[in-house]
């Protein structure tokens, strides 16, 4: 046979192919990649015509023929990599090298060598402190119609909402020229619904649901019924679980039968039952080794304490311990409640055909009982700090072989590089949370500036305050001083309390120091600037994609409004230094409200 493959298995091939490119290229993002990718292979050629080649690419693949495709492929001499034990090398290294093998090293390697490559991994390093930076040299509003009224009016139009016959809610978001489509499937009740003796249960079921989903839509591509590839994520939260099925447009109804069809006939056996629940377990164990997680935990565990979140973060409890088939089973057909459901579809779609693939699969479900809002329980802050004992694991890079023939003796450390948590308590007004939120950038932005003043390699990240958790978080993520930590933010906290307010020339009144700290408020408003555009790349970068502008979306609906990404934008935009500042004062203090350290971190 002159061709290795046969040709239903080349058509699938082009198909395959095909669909990766208009997935490709109906996203902004990813397309100026893939053409920055064709440009490397192509500029020698020139710039004229350089477009049309790129079309004419997938325009020569879709009408390639097997046979020439397979001697193309025969007249190539493909690389081959093997990866084996040093030792099994070593037995057989005269095979390998007669057969024409090259030991690789990292004195012969490319990329230890290169240096090319070796300033871009370097590159990749600050890439995350430098990101805001360039972005804010890049400038935002680059038009007076780059506004945020503009934003909201542009887009508000494009989300509309409607409710099935069962009642399920069903939000859609028209994205002009995209060639995908994603569908996001919110199931109510989130990690606080499973039971208390089988914890992540709930997390389990979702996972069952987004397997059979992937098992059917599997089905369909091998029948050449379904043209693209679908990427699909699922992920339980406190109060929500989510799966989210993104696909080409033209699939968009396979993709809601598949969903329907994986609720209505889904099925579960044994070994795939077990198979979930290890996984879990295994997720959970690796989750909780983490010392980040251990302390965060431990601080969500006292915040929430006589709620329902509190056992959510419990480490000391075995999870899914009293699981089996049956109970997996008996959760699934819970699935089957058409009020646990909110849809939303982001993409290249049309509304009410749209709304027809919703009815026709979701909309059969039955509704039992009433739809309930979720209830998010508030975090109680009482005591300023909480010291933890970690479990601290220890690996090794020796092999088996190097390990000593006696009982090594074990020297005890008196250093623990920790990491350190600091929690601040979100105001309970919607519209003074998203400035809450950007005041956290900020300062964590200028607690990193000042942790490498200090000279200490030190990562400080945040975490923001949503709906379901409305607690605010800055994290230092290795400390062997906590005080050092302390000093950097304390620093951040007043630079930042000192460029939102006007200082005059006159209150300097002739102190040579004062007059240094003179602050227009033209000065300030520059400052101003800079926290809302940290927020604005941040946050509103995710609507370049499906998948963050569906994640914002249903964030939303969480509180019952689809356009609150929209609402966050202009609000922010209208916050003034006033605003920020007493945000800052009352809610992000000098002082944290609630420091978590490690027991065994120095001082």
């Amino acid at each position: 046979n002159s061709a290795s493959f046969s040709e239903e298995e080349f058509i699938t091939a082009q198909n395959s192919i095909l669909a990766k490119y208009l997935k490709l290229t109906g996203d902004s993002v990813e397309c100026m990649k893939l053409l920055a990718d064709w440009w490397a292979l192509d500029s020698s050629m020139g710039s004229e015509g350089f477009y049309e080649r790129f079309l004419n690419l997938m325009r020569d693949i879709k009408f390639a023929e097997r046979q020439q495709i397979a001697d193309e492929i025969k007249k190539e001499e493909p690389y081959t990599f093997v990866l084996l034990n040093s030792e099994v090398y070593q037995k057989s290294k005269a095979a390998f090298d007669q057969k024409g093998y090259t030991h690789i090293t990292t004195q012969n390697a490319s990329w230890y060598s290169d240096e090319l490559e070796i300033q871009k991994a370097l590159q990749m390093e600050q890439k995350q402190l430098r990101k805001a930076e360039r972005q804010m040299s890049a400038g935002i509003e680059v038009s007076p119609l780059n506004t945020a009224e503009y934003f909201f009016y542009k887009n508000a139009p494009l989300i509309q909402t409607t409710k099935l016959a069962n009642g399920i809610p069903l939000t859609v978001k028209t994205t002009a020229d995209s060639r995908t489509a994603l569908l996001s499937i919110a199931i109510s009740g989130g990690e606080c619904a499973s039971p208390e003796k089988e914890r992540l249960l709930r997390t389990v079921m979702v996972n069952s649901f987004a397997r059979n989903i992937q098992t059917l839509l599997s089905k369909q591509k091998q029948q050449n019924t379904f043209v693209g590839i679908p990427e699909i994520l699922a992920w339980t939260q406190q109060r929500v679980s989510y799966i989210t099925i993104e696909c080409l447009s033209c699939d968009l109804p396979a993709v809601f039968k598949a969903a329907s069809d994986a609720v209505i006939f889904g099925e579960m056996d044994a070994v795939i039952a077990d198979s979930l629940v290890h996984e879990q377990k295994a997720q959970w164990a690796s989750t909780i080794i983490g010392l980040g997680n251990q302390l965060n935990f431990n601080a969500l565990k006292y915040l929430y304490r006589g709620t329902p979140y509190e056992r959510l973060y419990d480490t000391e409890t075995e999870v899914l311990k009293e699981t089996s088939l049956s109970s997996i089973t008996n959760a699934y057909t819970h699935l089957l409640n058409a009020t646990l459901y909110s849809l939303v579809v982001v993409g290249d779609v049309k509304f009410n055909e749209i709304e027809k693939y919703a009815e026709s699969s979701f909309g059969i479900l039955k509704s039992i009982g009433s739809r309930a809002q979720a209830e998010f329980p508030k975090a109680e802050f009482k005591n300023k700090t909480r010291r933890v004992q970690l479990r601290h694991l220890y690996a090794t890079d020796k092999t088996p072989e190097m390990a000593p023939n006696g009982v090594p003796i074990l020297v005890p450390t008196k250093d623990f590089f920790d990491p350190v948590l600091y929690y601040f308590q979100c105001p309970e007004e919607k519209k003074q949370r998203v400035l809450f939120n950007a005041l956290l950038i900020e300062l964590s932005a200028r607690t990193q500036e000042f942790l490498k003043a200090q000279k200490d390699d030190i990562k400080c990240s945040y975490t923001l305050a949503t709906p379901s958790v409305q607690v605010g978080m800055l994290k230092a993520d290795a400390v062997l001083h906590t005080n050092n930590f302390y000093s950097a933010y304390k620093k951040a906290f007043n630079s930042l309390k000192s460029d939102l307010t006007v200082f005059t020339p006159s209150e300097a009144d002739g102190d040579a120091k004062k007059k240094k700290k003179v602050r227009t408020q033209q000065d300030v408003e520059k400052s101003v600037k800079a926290i809302k555009t940290k927020w604005i790349s941040g946050e509103l970068s995710k609507t370049q994609t499906n998948s963050g502008t569906a994640e914002l979306i249903q964030q939303g609906l969480l509180e019952g409004n689809a356009t609150e990404y929209l609402s966050n934008y202009v609000e922010l935009e209208k916050a003034t230094d006033k605003m920020f500042l007493e945000i800052l004062e009352r809610y992000l203090p000098e002082d944290p409200i609630f420091k978590v350290f490690s027991v065994d971190s120095k001082k």
